[in-house]
């Protein structure tokens, strides 16, 4: 039983690694359903501390009874990938996005 514990770490520390990679996008930043304008997305922890900006973005950050949400702005398909509006005060990277690998092409 020890072994198959510590074969779940692994696989844990493996999943993490992937996630964080600086080349590509959080998989929780990927719509894994469809969304309707107004439809909250992700609470809480679930959404990820660097979603990706863009100039039309698809999201938007609110509070409701002390709880952080993300709420569609516009319809949201499943594999979209969930944007925000870039902070004025903030320096960003240009980048596109390739829809298939969910890698990020600096411009």
């Amino acid at each position: 039983d020890d072994d198959e514990e510590e074969d779940d770490d692994n696989s844990d520390l493996e999943n993490d690694e992937k996630m964080n990679a600086a080349d590509g996008i959080d998989p929780r930043a990927i719509a894994k359903s469809n969304y309707n304008t107004g439809e909250i997305v992700l609470e809480s922890d679930d959404i990820p501390e660097d979603l990706p900006c863009s100039t039309s973005p698809n999201c938007e950050l609110i509070e409701e009874n002390d709880v952080v949400k993300l709420r569609a702005l516009r319809v949201i398909l499943v594999g979209d990938i969930l944007t925000l509006e870039p902070d004025e005060n903030e320096e960003y990277v240009e980048a596109d996005v390739n829809l298939d690998t969910h890698e990020f092409v600096k411009l």
